[in-house]
C-alpha cells in the first residue's frame, strides 16, 4: 500500500477503478488478499523486479502489463497519491488507466480518452470517453443483462465452478486461475479451455 493513504481508502479507489470497466462490459472483479490472482496490484519504488524500474516523483507514475504478460499493475510509491484532490496524483484515475492496459487496451490517440498516453490531472466528474468504451467492448463485448437460467441447470464441477456441457464433469477448470485458451464465438458464447475441460 502507498505511504500516506489508509488501506481502506486505497482498496475503495482500486475497486472504483475496476468498476469503470465493469460498468461497460460483463467483466467482474473481486479483491483477493492471497492466493493466485489475475491482476496483481503493487506499490513499489525504483527497481522492483520486473526490469522496468520507477524513476521517483514525476515521470512514470505507474505501468501495467497486457493480459498475455500477466496483466499486473505497478504504481510508483514515490508519487504523492491522492484521493479526490487536485494536489498530487489521483490514484483512481491512474489506476483506471493502468487497468485498461491490464485488460488489453493500448494508448489512444483521442486526447479526452482515459487511455490517452498522459496524465490529465484529477477530474471530479470523470467518465469514460466513447473511445475507451468502444475499445474495451471490442475486446469483451457490451454490457448485457444476465440471461435467465436455462431450463436445465448447469452441472456442478469439482472446485466450485460449473459447466454447461463439454469436457468431463467433475473436472478442474475452475480450481486454479491458469487456462490454455479462451475464445468468444459469433453467438457471443465464451469458451475457456484447460486440458480436456471447457
Amino acid at each position: 500500500y502507498p505511504q500516506g493513504l489508509l488501506k481502506n481508502d486505497v482498496d475503495r479507489e482500486i475497486a472504483a477503478a475496476f468498476q469503470v470497466w465493469e460498468d461497460v462490459t460483463d467483466l467482474q472483479f473481486q479483491r483477493a488478499s492471497s492466493g493466485k490472482v489475475h491482476i496483481e496490484v503493487r506499490f513499489e519504488k525504483g527497481e522492483h523486479g520486473d526490469g522496468d524500474p520507477f524513476d521517483g516523483p514525476g515521470g512514470t507514475l505507474a505501468h501495467a502489463y497486457f493480459p498475455i504478460y500477466g496483466g499486473d499493475a505497478h504504481f510508483d510509491d514515490s508519487e504523492v497519491w491522492t484521493l479526490r484532490s487536485n494536489r498530487g496524483t489521483n490514484l483512481f484515475q491512474v489506476a483506471a488507466h493502468e487497468f485498461g492496459h491490464s485488460l488489453g487496451l493500448s494508448h489512444s490517440d483521442v486526447r479526452s480518452s482515459l487511455m490517452a498516453p498522459f496524465y490529465r490531472g484529477y477530474e471530479s466528474s470523470f467518465e469514460l470517453d466513447q473511445d475507451d468504451i468502444k475499445g474495451i467492448q471490442a475486446l469483451y463485448g457490451k454490457k448485457t443483462t444476465r440471461p435467465t437460467p436455462a431450463t436445465q441447470p448447469p452441472t456442478s464441477v469439482a472446485g466450485g465452478g460449473s459447466s454447461s456441457g463439454g469436457g468431463e464433469s467433475g473436472g478442474i477448470l475452475c480450481r486454479d486461475a491458469s487456462i490454455d485458451a479462451i475464445v468468444i464465438l459469433s453467438d457471443k458464447k465464451t469458451y475457456v479451455f484447460k486440458g480436456s475441460q471447457y
